[in-house]
């Protein structure tokens, strides 16, 4: 069993690091959120924000945590980017309960530590509907692979 999980993770690694290199289609942030984008693998800019909470969940088949892509730290909208929880370049460090925004470990692509007041680029597959089910509004993710800063 303990080769299994070294195994797994062994394959996980690569996996994560092998699609964090694919160039993703440049998008204007403004021109994120639209139908045309849906299941594309697109480039962004923005600044990540926890918006006072995040939520962690492993629904997509990775545990991951969305934050708010902000076009200005000042907006108070933005869209989903969802970050892994993985620990090395690319990810996030698995957040505690009651966490504090100092405690936000993000890495970037070499797996430097992400600065959070400062844009980011991010990579990865955008998920777009507008249909009417949503009763809140058009939903808009990126499952993020790759960030730059």
């Amino acid at each position: 069993m303990k080769a299994f999980s070294v195994l797994m993770t062994v394959v996980l690694s690569v996996v994560l690091l092998g699609c964090g290199n694919q160039p993703g289609e440049p998008v204007e942030y403004s021109q994120v959120c639209s139908t045309a984008n849906n299941k594309k693998y697109i480039e962004t800019e923005g600044f990540l924000d926890d918006a006072g909470g995040v939520f962690c969940s492993n629904t997509s088949g990775r545990m991951e945590c969305g934050f708010k892509l902000k076009n200005d730290l000042k907006d108070e909208k933005g869209f989903s980017a969802d970050i892994a929880i993985a620990g090395g370049a690319n990810s996030m460090d698995k957040l505690e309960r009651g966490y504090r925004k100092s405690d936000i470990k993000i890495r970037n692509n070499q797996g430097d530590p992400v600065d959070l007041s400062k844009k980011v680029k991010v990579t990865g597959t955008l998920t777009f509907s507008d249909d009417p089910v949503y009763t809140s509004g058009p939903v808009c993710y990126l499952k993020v692979d790759k960030i730059e800063q």
